[in-house]
């Protein structure tokens, strides 16, 4: 609910927490930037988060508008949201780190699955490729 406070922020603290919704079709536009930084101002709020990684890589994306206008964005860098984004990004970025990293493979069709040595199987479909096996055995 719009502009409810949590039963957190109704017990004594210094700071209070707030829920707030904008269009969905501003989401990850610069219109929708200015409906945060209007809800932030209209609050007074000190600092913003979000629960969504896609919105916080928007969010993260348009930092230094957002603190401009005196509003601390409580998210992690550009760079980190954006592995979140991509598994083979995060194996690449495990391997560089120098992780050991299990033999790895984008399947995106049942055909792939065939190009995969034996000796790397069991494999753990995601749920995109649970789809795809799913109408293969169908």
């Amino acid at each position: 609910e719009p502009g409810r406070v949590s039963q957190a922020a109704r017990k004594r603290s210094n700071s209070t927490a707030t829920v707030h919704r904008i269009d969905s079709s501003r989401l990850g536009t610069m219109e929708g930037v200015e409906d945060v930084i209007a809800i932030c101002g209209r609050v007074g709020a000190q600092a913003l988060a979000t629960v969504s990684e896609s919105n916080g890589l928007w969010l993260a994306q348009n930092r230094a508008r957002l603190e401009d206008d005196g509003c601390k964005l409580l998210a992690p860098p550009v760079a980190c949201l954006q592995l979140l984004g991509s598994k083979l990004a995060q194996v690449a970025a495990a391997q560089q780190a120098g992780f050991p990293v299990l033999p790895t493979y984008s399947l995106r069709d049942a055909g792939d699955a065939g190009r995969i040595s034996a000796s790397h199987y069991p494999i753990w479909p995601g749920d995109a490729l649970f789809a795809v096996f799913r109408k293969r055995s169908a």
